[in-house]
């Protein structure tokens, strides 16, 4: 769920971030074909600090989206928990040492045709995600049938 493609793009926090973001770093390099899905998290990371007396404060991370990523056309609607989802994705690009390209979709649902409680669900869902892995893994199940139908679409299979 987490790829480390960027040390500017809040788009991971930790180990397995970087490890994901290093595997399609290597096959970008070897040239091996692949495409990579995930979800773009427009909050729940921040900036850590520490002040002179050890507490630490922390302050929501706002990163320009359009700086890193470029918005692809094609948009699905997917059918989550009986309620219509319409998703939007973004694409980044890993480049080899050769110019070899792997696309990464960045999954997205911010959208004036969702629901707002669906929004607001949603920005909750991810921000706990991060700070508990079952829940993680449910929204990432759930949206495991948009990464299908996207991946399907944009890659024209």
């Amino acid at each position: 769920m987490e790829i480390g493609l960027d040390s500017l793009m809040p788009t991971y926090a930790g180990g397995l971030g970087v490890l994901a973001g290093d595997t399609l770093r290597s096959a970008a390099d070897i040239e091996f074909p692949m495409v990579a899905v995930t979800l773009l998290h427009r909050h729940g990371y921040f900036y850590q600090r520490f002040d002179s007396q050890g507490w630490q404060t922390e302050e929501p991370v706002a990163w320009p989206i359009n700086d890193f990523l470029d918005p692809v056309d094609t948009r699905v609607t997917v059918d989550v928990e009986g309620r219509k989802v319409a998703v939007s994705a973004w694409r980044y690009e890993v480049k080899g040492l050769s110019g070899f390209v792997i696309p990464v979709y960045l999954l997205d649902t911010l959208s004036a045709s969702n629901a707002y409680s669906q929004l607001i669900l949603r920005c909750l869902l991810v921000t706990i995600g991060f700070l508990v892995s079952s829940l993680s893994r449910f929204w990432e199940r759930r949206f495991g049938i948009a990464s299908r139908v996207a991946v399907r679409k944009l890659c024209s299979i």
